[in-house]
């Protein structure tokens, strides 16, 4: 029990380490819109994204090297034409596909915790399913950074598998993932 309670306190210490790291990488502009005001009147998460891509995006630092994408968690994958899911194990790890921005992570009616990045080059990564979010709006993360954890009710039919919804689009339209990630 005490191993257990060192180990809860050494957890909560780094999520605690996180947090702070990310307060302090916010992006050097903020936006200028009220987010809150634009997810009320948008009836759909596409309404929602059409609205955020619509608005002026903070200035993402352009990098020599390309933009290169991998899996954002490791399972059993679902391809469909513009968008896949990602089977699981029950809060799992959910890494940033790419370098970029977070223009948002809350949650969204009744969709639940997304998030979505920026990658600059019109590129943008939807993801959805989270159970717990490390990062807010504004963050620059680099590929491979912890993003949160993936929602799952462990005592589903299906074992204790969680499924994560990932969306990349170009150009204010989806494309299929699969072209862009790497080493698959």
């Amino acid at each position: 029990l005490n191993e257990r309670n060192t180990l809860a306190q050494t957890i909560n210490t780094y999520l605690d380490q996180i947090t702070t790291l990310n307060d302090g990488r916010q992006a050097d502009e903020f936006f200028n819109f009220d987010i809150r005001a634009l997810q009320e009147k948008s009836n759909t998460l596409n309404d929602f994204l059409g609205g955020l891509l619509n608005e002026k995006m903070p200035h993402i630092q352009h990098y020599d090297t390309p933009l290169s994408f991998a899996l954002p968690v490791s399972g059993i994958i679902k391809q469909y034409a513009t968008y896949m899911t990602i089977e699981s194990a029950h809060n799992a790890l959910v890494i940033a596909p790419a370098r970029g921005l977070v223009i948002f992570a809350d949650t969204f009616k009744k969709i639940g915790k997304i998030i979505i990045i920026s990658h600059g080059e019109n590129y943008f990564s939807v993801l959805k399913n989270f159970d717990t979010l490390f990062i807010g709006k504004g963050v620059i993360v680099q590929s491979g950074e912890p993003l949160g954890t993936i929602y799952g009710d462990k005592f589903n039919k299906n074992g204790n598998s969680s499924i994560l919804y990932y969306e990349l689009r170009y150009n204010d339209k989806s494309i299929n993932p699969m072209t862009k990630i790497s080493g698959l």
